[in-house]
């Protein structure tokens, strides 16, 4: 099982690291671990939430765009959703700043699917990966995490 797991786990790990990086997207990770993205953001699969640019230029860049949407009509994506949520400010404040924050089809689509790998995995007790280097990996989930146990 582990021949056949940790190449993809090399390959995870190495994505986990350049989106760590800003070299690639989160995107991208969750396409190779098979995920929605609206779940890997949650799960936080690369280890963190990107949610930042590092770059100071850039940052600016974004920060005035976000002054110039202010009262206008944005749409939004996935990966807004779920930091806007963890702000001080709520989604809803945020929200109200806008004319109209308007979700794309394929967005929502995405999110349903989201919710019902949320349902698989609580649905599981375990699960099975491999670290590379360190063989197999299980984890337990909790009463609390899998109500189905």
């Amino acid at each position: 099982m582990r021949q056949r797991l940790e190449p993809g786990a090399r390959l995870a790990q190495h994505l986990r690291d350049h989106v760590l990086a800003g070299a690639v997207p989160l995107g991208l990770l969750a396409s190779q671990l098979n995920r929605p993205y609206a779940l890997a953001l949650l799960q936080r699969a690369a280890g963190c939430i990107p949610a930042g640019e590092a770059d100071p230029e850039r940052f600016d860049a974004e920060v005035a765009a976000v002054q110039a949407a202010l009262d206008q009509v944005v749409v939004i994506d996935a990966s807004t959703l779920y930091p806007a949520t963890q702000t001080v400010a709520g989604f809803a404040e945020l929200r109200a700043r806008f004319a109209s924050v308007r979700l794309p089809a394929p967005c929502y689509d995405e999110l349903e699917m989201a919710a019902i790998a949320i349902e698989q995995v609580r649905k599981s007790s375990m699960n099975i990966g491999v670290e590379p280097g360190s063989g197999l990996r299980v984890s337990q989930l909790t009463q609390r995490e899998s109500p189905s146990r």
